[in-house]
Parts: C-alpha cells; structure tokens; sequence
C-alpha cells in the first residue's frame, strides 16, 4: 500500500491533468484523477477514508461545478483539505468554497501547489 498521500485530481483539461498528476507524484503525492464531476463523486464514495485532499478546477465542463465537488467531498470526508484552481479567481469565491479551501492561480507553480497541500494536510491529521 502507498505510503504518501492521496490528492483526488478532479481536471477534465487533459494536458493540465497529466502534468498536475505528475508534479504532485514528484512532490511525494499519490494521485488519482477524475476527468468529470461524476467519476469525482463516485470516487470521493469509494476512497474517501483514504484521501487526504481534493484538488480542483472550479470550471469544470459538465453540469457540476469544482465547488459541487468540493461540498461533496467535505461533507462526505469532514476536514478534507480542498485546493480550487482557475484561471482567475471567481468573484463570488468566498461564498462558494468550503471553509478553509484555497485557490491557486492558473498556471500554478509546483512547489506553491505541494506546499498548501503538506499544509492542509498536516491540519486536518492533527484535528
């Protein structure tokens, strides 16, 4: 079994997916990717004992949104660390996240990624 955490990719960009994958795989992450809103919802149900944080694109193309996905996941998984990404911050950012959820600029850098992850992480195994 994997040792290193588990961050749920929800991504349906698929260049932006693979290279997200890929930074946080080399930044000690084990990753899984969900392409829809959906397949996020089905595997928050099937993993969420094992995940450790969501990382999500708010401007997903389907009928559900990054911030759907993020209520699911703190209300499915309490204390989840939530990351948001887009390439600009919404407006009405604060009244959709999650408590404690971040956002990250479009384009990101790795190590500011993996760092509010370590973060949130570090938090959420100590509450």
């Amino acid at each position: 079994m994997d040792a290193r955490p588990l961050v749920l990719l929800v991504e349906d960009e698929p260049m932006i997916a693979v290279n997200t994958a890929e930074l946080l795989g080399d930044e000690g992450f084990s990753v899984i990717l969900a392409w829809s809103s959906a397949e996020a919802f089905r595997l928050i149900a099937e993993r969420c004992d094992d995940l450790s944080a969501v990382f999500v694109d708010i401007n997903l193309h389907d009928e559900m949104t990054g911030f759907d996905v993020a209520r699911t996941a703190r209300r499915e998984c309490p204390g989840i660390g939530v990351i948001y990404t887009s390439g600009g911050l919404p407006e009405d950012f604060d009244a959709q996240r999650v408590p404690g959820g971040r956002f990250l600029d479009k384009p990101y850098s790795q190590r500011e990624a993996a760092e509010i992850l370590r973060g949130m992480i570090d938090v959420s195994k100590a509450a």
